[in-house]
């Protein structure tokens, strides 16, 4: 999904659905992206709202999942009001040059 304004993106997320046959049920949200210039403005609410509601639209899913980096502390804060809870961290997760970061798991029950 994308979020425009004036036909310029401002921000995008993206959702897929599990395919395997035990995990059918879980829906993943990842690549959640709003433009520093358009942060604190409702983009991402409205973005994740709308993904949420679309992925209900799949009767098989129960459950949504997403990981975030502890430190991006407005998006932890985004996900929590939405719902989601924190599950799991994980140390180590990603390495950017020489540095490394964490990540939360989170889910929420739809």
């Amino acid at each position: 999904m994308f979020a425009l304004s004036d036909d310029r993106l401002i921000g995008m997320i993206v959702y897929a659905f599990d395919k395997e046959l035990k995990t059918k049920h879980i829906a993943e949200i990842y690549g959640f992206y709003v433009s520093a210039d358009h942060r604190g403005k409702g983009v991402g609410t409205r973005l994740l709202e709308y993904t949420l509601s679309t992925i209900r639209r799949n009767r098989r899913t129960v459950m949504v999942r997403l990981y975030v980096n502890p430190e991006q502390r407005v998006a932890v804060k985004l996900y929590k009001k939405a719902g989601f809870v924190v599950t799991g961290r994980m140390e180590k997760e990603l390495r950017i040059g020489r540095r490394f970061y964490g990540m939360l798991s989170t889910e929420k029950m739809l």
